[in-house]
């Protein structure tokens, strides 16, 4: 009887001593990294590479010409591309309204191109384009 008195003490013992290697164990965060894409082609197969500043596109360059980018806080502000002499080309500006984007303006060498946009409900976007240019020294409209 004591024998199975101090046989059930000890299996009562070591399990109520046994470690559970799952708790209090300090596990470190799991940091996702996003995979930014560095190469890209164009549609006419020109090969073009992807700058970062962070996880914001900074430039993309490109045979002939780059376009650099410039945000105000996360959202995109002003695209220049300038073609391979660095002279620019186009000037982009991207205006918004509580994060919506509501107005491009791209201007040209000869033209100006302005989009603006409106969000009549949650599921549409409404847009205007005008384009302004000159040609032969006369000012024209689209």
């Amino acid at each position: 009887m004591n024998k199975l008195i101090l046989g059930l003490s000890v299996v009562v013992f070591s399990i109520s001593c046994s470690s559970n290697d799952d708790e209090n164990v300090p596990t470190d965060p799991v940091v996702e990294i996003p995979v930014l894409p560095t190469k890209l082609s164009f549609s006419n197969d020109t090969p073009a590479t992807v700058k970062y500043d962070g996880n914001k596109i900074s430039e993309i360059s490109y045979v002939g010409g780059k376009l650099v980018y410039e945000y105000t806080g996360n959202l995109i502000a002003r695209i220049t591309e300038y073609s391979g002499a660095s002279v620019k080309e186009i000037t982009t500006d991207f205006s918004y309204s509580n994060d919506k984007l509501v107005k491009i303006v791209a201007v040209e060498t000869n033209s100006t191109k302005t989009t603006t946009y409106s969000y009549p409900d949650a599921n549409s976007i409404s847009f205007i384009e005008t384009r302004n240019y000159t040609s032969a020294g006369t000012p024209q409209v689209d």
